[in-house]
């Protein structure tokens, strides 16, 4: 992410259940782009 310019936000790792034969745990990541500039909330479409 910090190449792509990104910035990091949140990260959160959900572990896996404990009967869960495959025993993976998901990572999930959340960034920012910062070149990027809102105005406001976004507008809700019809």
């Amino acid at each position: 992410m910090t190449a792509a310019g990104l910035d990091l936000v949140l990260q959160e790792t959900l572990a896996p259940e404990a009967e869960s034969e495959g025993k993976i745990a998901v990572s999930l990541w959340l960034a920012r782009d910062p070149r990027i500039a809102f105005a406001g909330p976004a507008r809700e479409v019809a």
